[in-house]
């Protein structure tokens, strides 16, 4: 194989283009909770201070949110890329954030090995995609650094996912040395070579229609996330038995993070296997039998989990959702008629406790890890999350001029390279994080200092364009009328809904 895939002090993970930077929802400190919690592990505190590590953390955008949320608990980041550690650094340092430490170097350098008595430690996108020799250095850090009863995070590709995909990324990779030119021009035609034959009469893409659907994924997607994603030396997706194999070897139990295993045995796997009660040869059943592409999966010490459990959800602890009642969103979520949106729509007007949740919308009552496990859902999908205490949401004076509350939220709206993506902020007042759509950040954004309607509609205007059109003004004048009558929407939005609920989250001011 070509060496010049990538730089190979990494043992093959790629260094010569950088990877999307974006904000890990699962891997924030409620999710590990809750998904420990709702299978009947128990998770740390998190009304105390505690401490956290992001292994392999990029940019650290995840952390920097986090260490902004919970300014009385500690933060860790180590990434191999030191590019990529010194812009976490000095994001850090703009946005005056003290309670966050970044480390470049390897998870067996002495500084990594210096971390100790971890409540939480995530490993978010690197099992599959670096060597063994990676994963066993990560494996001892998570043996020597995570406390008793502190929890682990691991994401990967499965085999029962990609297994159709294996031999188009590996072709792919050989395609690479065979065009001309330099390494990412080589990279994009063996990703258009690949497009082609799927969309042509190949047989292989006949008989495998996953491969084919996943090149169709990538036809929007940004170009570092694929070549990050498949085209790394090191690629290797895994069975889940395999996963907690790994872990069980370091001490490690799984522990969470599967609503079939929560909610009982699949029929598919009850009418063939009811013999078989082992949680993780269960679990590895369910992976395989629905071929889940993509895992995150949760990890304790404190014993092998057992189908059955009560969860550790206590009738007091509040929950809601993570967006305003009245956007279009939430009430499309919770019109649905499933147990989600059941859920959800006890809590739309405000949070409310679990205990009373469950008495008004019972989710099967007579199971409370099936309502344990459609909790879990809906805080995956970014719908509800576990509030700290009720808020009072207040409407907002017409003339209120708005500012984002932290230095750290005002950076990452102005940040071109995040303009796009799903960006949270850090809520104080809620559950950690929460998610805003990108048109409203921007309308936000233009809202600093704005001393008029028309003045704040223009400066959302200039954002936008730039944001989408690299300030270019769009052809014709109907697609300009449509842009203003979408932004006169999206002002009125913010006034009436948005900005009353995220300034009673904490991540805006009013003057």
């Amino acid at each position: 194989m070509s060496t010049n895939l990538a730089p190979r002090d990494a043992d093959g993970y790629i260094l010569d283009i950088p990877y999307v930077p974006c904000f890990n929802s699962r891997s924030t400190p409620v999710q590990v909770a809750m998904a420990a919690r709702a299978a009947g592990v128990p998770a740390p505190d998190l009304e105390q201070p505690f401490r956290y590590a992001d292994l392999g953390c990029g940019t650290g955008i995840t952390l920097l949110v986090l260490a902004a949320a919970y300014p009385d608990s500690q933060f860790f980041g180590i990434d191999i890329n030191e590019a990529r550690i010194e812009e976490a650094r000095a994001r850090a340092k703009r946005c005056g954030l003290a309670n966050v430490q970044f480390i470049a170097g390897a998870f067996s350098s002495p500084a990594a090995q210096a971390i100790e008595d971890l409540d939480f430690a995530t490993a978010y996108g690197i099992y599959s995609w670096v060597s063994a020799r990676v994963r066993g250095d990560l494996f001892a850090l998570l043996a020597r650094s995570v406390k008793p009863d502190g929890l682990a995070l691991v994401s990967y590709n499965t085999q029962a996912g990609y297994g159709q995909t294996v031999p188009v990324r590996d072709l792919m990779r050989r395609l690479i040395d065979g065009f001309p030119g330099d390494l990412n021009r080589r990279r994009r035609a063996a990703i258009d070579a690949l497009h082609r034959m799927s969309r042509g009469s190949a047989p292989y893409f006949e008989q495998h229609p996953l491969a084919r659907a996943l090149l169709a994924d990538w036809q929007p997607v940004n170009f570092n996330y694929i070549v990050h994603e498949f085209l790394n030396e090191s690629w290797y997706p895994a069975s889940f038995g395999e996963v907690a194999s790994d872990m069980a070897a370091v001490g490690f139990h799984f522990s969470g993070d599967s609503a079939y295993l929560l909610s009982g045995k699949p029929s598919w796997i009850a009418d063939h296997f009811e013999e078989i009660d082992d949680p993780v040869l269960l679990e590895d059943l369910t992976v395989f039998g629905n071929a889940h592409p993509f895992r995150v999966d949760v990890f304790s010490r404190q014993g092998p989990m057992a189908i059955g459990r009560p969860p550790l959800i206590h009738d007091e602890e509040l929950f809601g959702t993570v967006w305003p009642a009245a956007t279009r969103t939430m009430q499309q979520v919770a019109a649905k008629g499933d147990p989600t949106s059941a859920l959800m729509k006890r809590c739309l007007s405000a949070p409310k406790r679990w205990g009373e949740i469950r008495r008004q919308a019972p989710l099967d009552g007579s199971m409370p890890a099936h309502a344990a496990a459609v909790l879990r859902d809906a805080m995956c999908a970014l719908t509800m999350t576990r509030y700290r205490s009720s808020l009072e949401v207040r409407p907002l004076n017409d003339t209120a001029v708005l500012s984002f509350s932290s230095k750290l939220s005002e950076d990452i709206a102005n940040d071109r390279v995040l303009a796009d993506m799903p960006q949270f902020f850090p809520a104080p007042n809620v559950g950690g994080v929460v998610p805003v759509p990108p048109t409203i950040v921007q309308v936000i954004a233009a809202a600093e200092g704005q001393s008029s309607r028309a003045r704040w509609e223009e400066r959302t205007l200039e954002r936008l364009l730039v944001r989408a059109h690299g300030g270019e003004k769009p052809k014709g004048p109907d697609e300009m009328a449509a842009l203003r009558e979408r932004i006169e929407r999206a002002i009125s939005q913010v006034q009436t809904t948005w900005a009353p609920f995220l300034a009673a989250a904490g991540i805006l001011r009013s003057h």
